[in-house]
This record gives C-alpha cells, structure tokens and sequence, in this order.
C-alpha cells in the first residue's frame, strides 16, 4: 500500500514536529516540515504531494496565500491551518481551502481532517 504523503508548511517548530509525528503515527509520508513559502514551492516542484498542512501566517508575517493558490491550480487539497480566522482571512485572499483548522487544535482534529480530505479526493478522482 502506497502511503498518501503530505507536505506540512508550518514555522512554529514545535507545532510542525507536533504535526509531522502525528500525521506519520496515522500512517501518512510526511515531507517537512518547512517554514516558508520559497521552501513549499520548491518542495511542490518535486511533485508526488497528495495534500498540504499550510499554516496561514509564516514566519516574518509571511501569508501562505501564494502556496494556497498554486496548491488550487494544481489541484492539490490543503488544509489551512490558521489561529486567525481563517473563514475570513480565505475569503478575503480568494482561496479556497478544502478544509480549514483553527488553532489550537487537537491531533484528533487533524487527522479526522487529513482522513476526510484524502477520502474527497478518493471519491473525485
């Protein structure tokens, strides 16, 4: 069985070891996590990503929102993980997650979210 990878965009270390180590204990590849946008668009550049964590805001107040929109182009689903209203801060960019994780979240949160994302993308493909 081909393990589904994601790439985890996260510049909180704690918070990205937290979500890489969750995501492999539920049988997920994790690639990263990396911190910044240059560093997921070079990892997009790679290809064989399934579905992105994105956190919303990186570091130096750096918005994902270009990562978010590329993600959209390529078809590939994210979740957006945001402490900062993230419904809104979507809106407001013109991106379209397919699901969005508010901060602080649980482990069981993610990977409900991370199953419920791979599962949408299994009925649409």
């Amino acid at each position: 069985m081909t393990l589904a990878r994601v790439l985890v965009v996260e510049d909180e270390f704690l918070v990205g070891s937290m979500v890489r180590s969750a995501l492999e204990r539920a049988d997920f590849e994790v690639v990263g996590p990396v911190e910044s946008c240059a560093q997921a668009h070079a990892m997009l550049d790679r290809g064989d990503i399934d579905f992105v964590t994105l956190d919303l805001t990186l570091r130096n107040a750096e918005l994902s929102v270009p990562v978010a929109r590329r993600l959209e182009a390529l078809g590939v689903p994210y979740l957006l993980v945001t402490g900062n209203l993230g419904h809104a801060v979507a809106e407001e960019h013109g991106i379209s997650p397919s699901k969005i994780l508010d901060k602080p979240f649980s482990i069981k949160d993610l990977i409900r979210s991370a199953q419920e994302m791979l599962s949408a993308e299994d009925k649409t493909a």
